[in-house]
């Protein structure tokens, strides 16, 4: 009966040895795994500083830290949520999309500069972020953007607008989309397409007789139709039907 006693409380201190030494494994492996997180969003929130930029170059997207160019593999998101894609697609938090030229560079408020090499976000006050006119007048290109009620006002304030409603479903939506967005410096200045999503818009589609995804309606400051077409599958043809 002893050594029955003996062997049970031995078998037991074994088990409470076990569990102890895993539990200190399952901490040490925890605290690791949270310093390597801590290093990796230090690391991220160090390349996505202010005087980093990230610049288009031969085809390909670098980040421009100090003058030290690093070839990035894939998609790079700024902490303020400005994306810039392999292809130089840059999008920002709001939707709105433009294409990178041959070393242009963006940054973290999502603004871009022409030729970007070394500079930094202090230097890059001193360049012309964008072109000037001979009246000094601010010469903005197109924008292709999400949708929002209040936008129309705005951009019809400075030019035209044109909605496009959209159905992520719809491949004619998607290849049109990605045309848009691949040469979104080609839409003329004053000229702002909103994206509408076709599957949860139905008053819009009310409003403006939608029957079909791929659908583009352009409208004026209130909203009142100026013109409504559909089958536009290039870009060239949406600009076309523009009044």
């Amino acid at each position: 009966m002893t050594h029955k006693l003996t062997y049970i409380v031995g078998a037991i201190v074994l088990v409470l040895v076990a569990a102890f030494v895993l539990m200190k494994i399952n901490a040490s492996r925890s605290e690791s795994g949270e310093l390597g997180k801590a290093v990796t969003e230090d690391m991220m929130h160090e390349a996505g500083m202010m005087d980093a930029g990230v610049m288009f170059k031969d085809g390909k997207i670098v980040l421009d830290q100090d003058g030290k160019m690093s070839a990035l593999d894939r998609d790079y998101v700024f902490p303020s949520g400005v994306k810039v894609s392999m292809s130089g697609i840059v999008t920002k938090p709001d939707g709105t999309s433009m294409a990178l030229k041959e070393r242009e560079s963006v940054w973290n408020d999502g603004s871009i500069t022409p030729d970007g090499g070394a500079m930094t976000k202090g230097k890059m006050h001193d360049s012309a972020m964008m072109a000037t006119s001979s009246e000094g007048a601010m010469m903005e290109k197109g924008t292709y953007e999400a949708y929002a009620p209040e936008k129309i006002a705005s951009a019809a304030a400075h030019g035209k607008v044109v909605l496009f409603f959209h159905a992520d479903w719809c491949p004619i939506c998607r290849s049109l989309e990605t045309e848009v967005m691949s040469h979104a410096n080609s839409i003329p200045k004053g000229l702002t397409v909103l994206k509408v999503n076709y599957d949860n818009s139905t008053d819009l589609k009310v409003k403006y007789g939608v029957t079909y995804q791929h659908t583009f309606v352009q409208v004026d400051g209130n909203g009142v139709l100026i013109k409504k077409w559909g089958d536009s599958i290039k870009l060239a043809d949406v600009l076309a039907n523009v009044q």
